[in-house]
């Protein structure tokens, strides 16, 4: 019996019906009325149930500062897609977060609410709540995650940091529903099962607090996820299983308790390590009881390549080995050479060895490539320049901690210094630039090395004080003087110092005369002395005392006729500071120039007067980091970073218009003296081509062609021109 064949006219028509008649007509509404109309069907639920769908944020409850970060993940229970949206449910007055759950906190406290939302079914969402503390301020509960049977007891503790006050009260965050804590830290699992939150709050300041998530779960039941933790490199594949004890459903989900800022991980528990270092979890979670899961924890090395040199320079043609070291890597594989701009800039065999081809002025990159980690690559650039290093004729003699003086003819007197027998030698010689070789010319009155030999304005040169003996000895100082004179190639004795000194500084002024700054003495040590040469009557007169003793340091006439000094050695600790010596008043200002002490270093005067303050060392540390000084306002400049450290270096402003410095090897690395040139230009360092010889205590005199004579400093008579 059926509705569809009734109309409301033939009922209405219906004088008389009987009871009987009544109940079938409302049986008949009521059970087939549905089914009336348009003849619609029943229809099955979606797979994907809200009713079975849940989504877990983590972590809960943690407290971070006002405009820090925290990354928060989410897992998506009841289907394979994992896709969530991310949003604050207080608005963008509650901070705001990225499509990846990094969170970044506003500039007030409070409680705030991040809420990761499914994609594939919108109305499944989860939440975590966020206290936003004052900068600095943090509880952290420990352990942070944990798995434990129904009824059994583990043990919390806190701490705050931001403040002394450690105490916290504790609590849970679903309840009595989810087990007890007392006020020691000590919590009791409930007897149903479940991810429950323990939270710390801070006594002093409540806003602050932190959490850790309990998964409770039957007696017997744990996880258990092999490798129990691993060390893998960036990028690099690892699998993992998972034995689940306590049931016979060893169905797991896998997830990164970071997120994808962990990596990522596959159905099969196949984990891709993130291009970012750091310590990540790998979780496995029943299937059959979710609250069931076991943790492992990667460490993801930072993995890098570093090359060796980190940074050269090249003529065309010229080649430079190089070589790579990968940091980090359990894996190893070694490394693939290449040029990023081809062939056209250079080449490169698959030991490292690359030869230029670019043009002068260009720069090429050579690329090392890590073999098992493809992702991670090291580059070292290359400069093409025109100037390099060649070799003249041999030296007559050996020499380190001589000097080397251009005089008025365009030769070079080089002086005294030691030999390579280890003593100091008085033999001088003079280097012909026409001819680029050396020969002998008069010995001096008396053997010195760290002596210094200034040019005057008569032609003739000064050649001042230095040790007499290899020995060390107070009597090893000499206070005498000496005058080479290029018409009868000759060395005349002069008037005396007032005191003896060696590694010292000489100066001369714009009216002649000649500034000798410091030193060691043959009584106390390092000295602050000052005496001034003057030439018209062959005597040394008292220039007065710097603010403190210096040997080993630097000095250079600025512009206007005042003499900087810098860095150096004292008496019983090394100065920090610099002098500027006013030669009208005979006064000195003290001026702070490092923030570390050094000695053997450079000073260097540029265009606009400022000084470029080079290199240096102190108690075996070598320092890469320089500084320009300006003597009109006694400041200096931030920190600029040099190639290489290093330490009895030369220094040399080039010809060309422009702010150019050469500096030339010195003691770098390890202390040892090394090959290595650089070039500061435009208010930087770059790398220049490489000496053919190491050197260190040698010396570095402009030609007047502009090139550059490099003697001495190394164990033979080598000695090449920069050009």
């Amino acid at each position: 019996m059926g509705c569809q064949g009734w109309d409301m006219k033939s009922l209405s028509g219906m004088l008389v019906f009987d009871r009987l008649t009544v109940i079938v007509l409302a049986i008949c509404v009521l059970l087939i009325l549905p089914a009336c109309g348009n003849n619609s069907t029943l229809r099955p639920p979606p797979v994907d149930s809200p009713a079975r769908l849940s989504v877990t944020v983590t972590p809960n409850g943690q407290s971070v500062g006002q405009g820090a970060t925290q990354r928060f993940s989410a897992v998506v229970s009841g289907t394979a897609d994992q896709r969530v949206a991310w949003s604050i449910q207080e608005g963008a007055g509650g901070g705001s977060i990225d499509a990846q759950g990094n969170y970044t906190a506003p500039a007030i406290s409070g409680a705030f609410h991040v809420v990761a939302t499914s994609v594939a079914t919108p109305v499944a969402s989860g939440a975590a709540v966020v206290n936003v503390v004052p900068p600095g301020l943090s509880v952290t509960v420990s352990p942070s995650s944990f798995v434990l049977n129904q009824g059994a007891t583990q043990r919390f503790s806190a701490v705050v940091s931001g403040t002394a006050d450690q105490r916290v009260t504790w609590s849970i965050q679903e309840g009595a529903g989810g087990g007890s804590i007392d006020a020691q830290g000590n919590y009791t699992a409930p007897t149903i099962t479940g991810a429950f939150h323990v939270v710390a709050t801070s006594v002093a300041t409540p806003v602050a607090s932190g959490a850790a998530v309990v998964n409770v779960v039957p007696p017997g039941l744990s996880i258990t996820v092999s490798p129990g933790s691993f060390v893998v490199d960036q990028g690099a594949t690892i699998g993992f299983s998972a034995v689940v004890n306590g049931t016979a459903d060893q169905r797991v989900n896998w997830s990164i308790q970071e997120g994808s800022g962990g990596g990522s991980i596959d159905a099969q528990g196949v984990y891709t390590a993130p291009a970012t270092a750091g310590t990540f979890h790998i979780v496995a979670t029943s299937v059959a009881t979710p609250a069931g899961s076991g943790v492992a924890p990667v460490s993801v090395n930072d993995v890098w390549i570093s090359i060796d040199p980190y940074g050269a320079a090249l003529v065309q043609g010229g080649s430079k080995q190089f070589q790579a070291v990968l940091h980090g890597t359990v894996l190893g594989g070694g490394v693939t050479w290449s040029v990023q701009e081809g062939s056209v800039c250079g080449s490169v065999t698959s030991t490292g060895l690359f030869t230029a081809a670019g043009t002068v002025g260009s720069s090429c990159h050579v690329i090392a490539t890590g073999v098992t980690n493809p992702n991670r690559a090291g580059t070292v650039k290359i400069w093409i320049d025109a100037k390099g290093f060649t070799q003249v004729g041999d030296m007559v003699q050996s020499r380190v901690n001589h000097t080397a003086t251009r005089l008025l003819s365009g030769d070079v007197l080089i002086a005294g210094g030691v030999g390579q027998a280890g003593s100091p030698d008085p033999g001088s010689e003079i280097f012909n630039a026409a001819t680029s070789t050396f020969h002998a010319t008069s010995a001096l009155s008396e053997v010195r090395y760290g002596h210094t030999a200034t040019l005057l304005a008569n032609g003739k040169v000064l050649v001042v004080g230095g040790q007499t003996s290899a020995d060390a000895c107070s009597q090893c100082t000499s206070h005498t003087a000496e005058i080479y004179d290029p018409a009868t190639q000759t060395f005349t004795p002069t008037g005396n110092m007032l005191v003896a000194r060696s590694f010292h500084t000489a100066v001369l002024l714009p009216d002649g005369r000649v500034v000798i700054a410091g030193g060691f003495t043959e009584v106390a040590g390092g000295s602050s002395s000052v005496e001034i040469y003057d030439p018209t009557t062959g005597q040394f007169g008292s220039g007065g005392k710097m603010t403190a003793s210096r040997v080993r340091h630097a000095s250079t006439l600025l512009l206007g006729g005042r003499v900087f000094i810098a860095g150096g050695e004292g008496d019983s600790s090394l100065a920090f500071t610099g002098d500027i010596f006013d030669p009208g008043s005979g006064q000195f200002t003290k001026v702070q120039l490092y923030p570390r002490s050094r000695n053997g270093n450079t000073v260097t005067v540029l265009s606009d007067g400022r000084v470029l303050l080079g290199g240096g060392g102190a108690s075996g540390n070598l320092y890469s980091q320089t500084r320009i000084f300006d003597p009109t306002t006694k400041t200096t400049s931030p920190d600029i970073a040099m190639f290489a450290p290093r330490m009895f270096h030369t220094a040399t402003m080039m010809n060309g218009g422009v702010d150019q410095v050469l500096l030339t090897g010195g003691n770098t690395y390890n202390g040892v003296r090394d090959t290595s040139t650089e070039l500061f230009e435009s208010e930087g360092f770059r790398p220049a081509v490489s000496m053919i010889k190491a050197r260190a205590n040698h010396s570095a005199t402009m030609l007047s062609d502009g090139s550059v004579l490099v003697t001495g400093g190394s164990t033979d008579r080598t000695a090449e021109v920069y050009k």
